[in-house]
């Protein structure tokens, strides 16, 4: 039998579905729910009554007939039993009498399974309701309640009587012994169950019913009614952390207009603290002949300040945007040359690594100005015949030998009107010991991790054989260079190169070469170095600072440790030192090449810094206070002060006669020698210090870097040839290199090198774990390949440049 929901029970929106569905005409609006009851029982329930039998017996049969659908699997033949198997989808082995009982077990399962997919459908059918609930809203749900009770109200108690007992009857039906509630398959829309049993209330009698607060309701019923679509309820998508807080961000973002207002006040601040900061700048002294000049009305000064204010401002700000000086001659049309291209196969490329691993392990040390490994030295030039045989055996390249250990080779150009040019490298390194920290043997050339560690490997090893193996190649494929050059391999550059490169240089005035630059070791690519930077950055030096070793002692007469002095040798020079670390020399920050480095770099960076770099003309005072914070930024601000020796004393009960100190100076480009020994004298204002200089140079002068600088323009395009995404700009070396012995030869000298240095790479350099990758080494070659080659024109193009100055 059938289960059927008693029309009463409807709501007045179902009940009118119902008819809708049907095709029932329907009363008219106004009709109370008694007339679509009538209509409902009339019109839908008898038809389902001539559909479906009442009788119990039909469901009885139902179920019998079902059952006979299904095959008795002992009653079927082995070959039977097989192919039904195999219709349910499983290959059955032999059938034998012990695995018989098995697949017949299994077919039973497979026969019951689809048994229960076949009424579970059936029923699947009734679990969605057909009521179209909720869409009147609230209020038409209310009314319709009510209209119901009244409803209820007229019906006879008998009726009441008479369909609770039906639902009583129909609560369960039995199925294959498996009794199913009636709730099961039918929607939430039904007469209420019996009440269940509280089980605690039996075993705990005594205990009084506290009420918890939960209670159960009738489940809603599902959207479907009258053949419209279930509409479903997505769960919102999982948000990432990141999706948040950039919402997050964005919510609390400030106007564009804000932004631009908040930028202006900044740098107005900041241009009044380089006003404050550096009284004798120039603006300063604009401002003050504008007072002096104005001083006859009064109010007038301050609004002439005001007016030069805002024209500063302007001025930067124009300035910010049109400055880019990087541009140079890319945009150029270039002479026009048949470069020969450098493919490097994977045995030449484990050639030239096996090359430079020897090179690396011959200890070439150089101990002191009058020490130094001279049987590595011969050693190394014993390596360098066999290493390149092309380069001292073509008729091209002359080779000698300078100083017993130093080379200088000669490559003949084929226009000699032409002037040639020079590339320098140094044979020896500094001193290094395992002991110290290493990772690998200094002297082992080590493998890690695509890196090869060793002393040497960056300095300078790395461009001597780079040249030389860039050379190898080109003869080796028959290149006659147009433009001759020379190369110049000093052997005692750790010792201030006095006896290598100074011999090379004398052996060069002698003959009288001119030179048209001159490239040799000291900077290179910074990768990360410089914070703010967009990308990494190909500086080239320009020039190198001074340097100046100064020695600081104090005499006294000796004594024993019994009876001390007020003030010993060795307070004295102590009070001395002192003094000179607590008043460093001043900030020359602008003043010198490392302007040009910034201003270079300065479209490269963000707001605000990119305004400050193109301004240095106004913000030099700022960011050199800023830039002296650091050990490493600070050696572009000022002559840089080190105390590096300290002597006294030769017994622990004897005050010592004499106390030494000596301190190494590096000279900013904008100092000179005897300013920086003025400065000491000064400072130290002590008569008994006794001040001696030991040694010391100039700084180096400025080579060019315009756009008519041949050597500068040529390193700049193979640099940009090779690495198109990196900034070039000039630098200013902090360390001194032999190319400054050379400066009578050249009026422009370089120093770089296509070397990638990341952030903790600079303290290799004559520090512990020196190394160099791989990939950074085959760079190496082919630039110094491509910068040979490109020597060769012989004229840079015509301007055509984007700078634009102020």
């Amino acid at each position: 039998m059938p289960l059927v929901e008693d029309p009463a029970y409807l709501s007045k929106a179902r009940l009118k579905s119902d008819l809708v569905a049907h095709n029932v005409e329907l009363p008219p609006a106004a009709s109370k729910k008694e007339i679509y009851v009538e209509l409902h029982l009339k019109h839908i329930d008898q038809k389902n009554a001539a559909d479906f039998s009442s009788d119990d017996e039909d469901q009885v049969l139902d179920v019998a007939v079902g059952d006979a659908k299904m095959p008795e699997p002992c009653a079927l033949t082995d070959k039977g039993l097989k192919d039904l198997l195999l219709k349910h989808g499983v290959k059955a082995g032999p059938i034998v009498a012990s695995t018989r009982a098995v697949y017949e077990k299994k077919l039973r399962k497979l026969l019951q399974s689809d048994r229960d997919e076949e009424f579970n459908e059936a029923e699947n059918a009734v679990l969605y309701s057909d009521s179209d609930v909720e869409e009147e809203g609230e209020e038409n749900e209310e009314g319709e309640e009510e209209n119901a009770s009244e409803g209820e109200q007229e019906k006879p108690a008998e009726a009441v009587e008479l369909n609770q007992q039906q639902h009583n009857k129909n609560v369960h039906v039995q199925r294959d012994d498996v009794a199913y509630s009636q709730c099961f398959f039918l929607s939430s829309r039904l007469h209420p169950q019996e009440p269940v049993k509280d089980i605690l209330k039996d075993i705990f009698p005594d205990t009084k019913t506290t009420p918890t607060g939960i209670y159960a309701t009738a489940r809603r019923p599902i959207k479907g009614a009258a053949q419209r679509p279930i509409q479903y309820s997505y769960p919102s998508t999982p948000v990432s952390p990141t999706t948040l807080e950039r919402r997050e961000v964005e919510r609390h973002l400030v106007p564009i207009y804000a932004q631009i207002l908040v930028f202006f006040t900044v740098v107005c601040v900041l241009y009044l603290i380089s006003v404050i900061v550096e009284d004798n700048s120039t603006v300063v002294a604009l401002l003050e002949s504008l007072n002096h000049w104005s001083d006859s009305a009064e109010g007038i000064p301050v609004l002439y300040q005001t007016q030069d204010t805002l024209a500063l401002f302007t001025a930067a700000a124009i300035r910010t945007l049109s400055l880019d000086v990087n541009v140079g001659l890319q945009l150029a049309r270039w002479e026009k040359s048949n470069n020969i291209s450098l493919v490097i196969d994977q045995h030449q490329r484990e050639e030239l690594l096996a090359r430079f691993k020897e090179a690396v392990r011959i200890p070439t040390v150089t101990f002191s100005d009058t020490e130094s490994n001279t049987t590595a030295l011969r050693q190394f030039d014993t390596f360098l015949r066999k290493a390149f045989p092309k380069v001292f055996s073509s008729s091209l390249v002359h080779h000698e030998l300078v100083a017993n250990y130093s080379h200088l080779f000669r490559v003949q150009g084929s226009q000699p009107k032409l002037v040639p040019y020079l590339l320098l490298a140094h044979i020896d390194v500094v001193p290094a010991k395992e002991s110290d920290g290493w990772e690998a043997p200094p002297f082992a050339a080590k493998e890690i991790d695509d890196f090869i560690y060793g002393r040497g490997t960056i300095d300078d090893k790395c461009s001597l054989m780079g040249i030389l193996q860039a050379l190898e190649y080109l003869l080796i494929r028959g290149y006659a260079p147009r433009r001759g050059f020379y190369i110049g391999l000093g052997h005692d550059e750790e010792a201030r190169g006095f006896n290598g490169a100074m011999n090379i240089v004398r052996v060069m005035k002698e003959r009288g070469v001119k030179l048209s630059f001159i490239l040799d070791e000291g900077m290179a690519v910074v990768d990360g170095d410089i914070r703010g930077l967009d990308g990494p950055a190909a500086l080239i030096g320009i020039s190198e600072k001074g340097s100046a070793n100064v020695k600081l002692s104090v005499s006294m007469a000796p004594g024993h440790s019994s009876m001390p002095p007020r003030e010993s040798s060795i307070g004295i020079l102590a009070a001395a030192v002192k003094r000179l670390e607590d008043n460093p020399m001043p900030r020359l920050f602008g003043y010198g090449a490392e302007r040009e480095t910034f201003e270079h770099l300065a479209h490269k960076f963000g707001l605000p810094l990119k305004f400050i770099m193109s301004n240095l003309w106004l913000f030099s005072p700022l960011l050199g206070r800023v830039l002296e914070r650091k050990p490493l930024t600070n050696a572009f601000v000022r002559t840089t002060t080190a105390v590096t020796m300290f002597n006294a004393g030769v017994k622990v009960n004897i005050i010592p006669s004499l106390a030494e100190a000596h301190v190494n100076l590096r000279i900013h480009s904008a100092h000179s020698l005897q300013e920086v020994l003025d400065f000491i004298q000064d400072t130290v204002g002590d008569e008994r210090v006794k001040i001696e200089l030991i040694d010391g140079f100039d700084p180096l002068p400025i080579s060019s870097f315009d756009e008519q600088s041949f050597g500068f323009q040529i390193i700049k395009k193979t640099v940009l040839d090779m690495f198109p995404t990196l900034t070039v700009a000039p630098g200013i070396c902090i360390g001194n290199t032999d190319s400054r012995h050379f400066k009578d030869l050249a009026s422009d000298i370089y120093r770089f090198a296509p070397v990638w240095f990341k952030p903790g790479d600079v303290q290799r350099f004559h520090g512990i774990n020196e190394r160099i990758s791989k990939k950074n080494y085959e760079e190496l070659i082919v630039f110094y390949f491509n910068l040979i080659q490109n020597c060769d024109i012989q004229k840079l193009p015509e301007p055509h440049t984007s700078v634009h100055e102020l």
